[in-house]
């Protein structure tokens, strides 16, 4: 078949070549929105559990200046109100100096509860706060 070349189906329907790749650019674009929309409906739940969950003090992001997964996980747990402190490894010798014990392979890296992840993942901070006792309050 031509593309554009009417196509007849018994009683009478035409249909071109031509409106089904516009059915098919159409059909892409709500699929691709529909994925959008639950993605952005988890980022938002994700975040309004780690706001909740997350203290000030649990959760130590050890950054550099020129990371630009660290200017993304900044970002992001500014953007959902997650307590959580930073230092950056040029700037700070004591950070520098953790980052290197930890033999860490790059930034970001999180210290969660004690726990050291690698790379920015909520669910993988959610998991951390979840499972992890919390640490008593200081001074107690």
């Amino acid at each position: 078949m031509i593309m554009g070349t009417p196509y007849r189906r018994p009683g009478g329907w035409r249909i071109t070549g031509l409106q089904l790749g516009g059915l098919a650019v159409l059909l892409a674009v709500l699929y691709g929105i529909s994925q959008w929309w639950l993605v952005r409906r988890t980022d938002i739940s994700m975040g309004q559990s780690l706001s909740a969950l997350s203290q000030p003090g649990e959760i130590l992001m050890i950054a550099s200046e020129n990371c630009v997964q660290c200017e993304l996980a900044r970002r992001w747990m500014r953007m959902h109100k997650v307590a959580f402190s930073e230092c950056l490894i040029e700037r700070d010798a004591q950070c520098s100096a953790r980052y290197q014990a930890l033999y860490a392979p790059g930034t970001p890296l999180l210290v969660v509860r004690e726990q050291v992840l690698v790379g920015f993942s909520p669910q993988a901070i959610w998991q951390v706060l979840k499972t992890s006792p919390q640490s008593p309050p200081q001074g107690a």
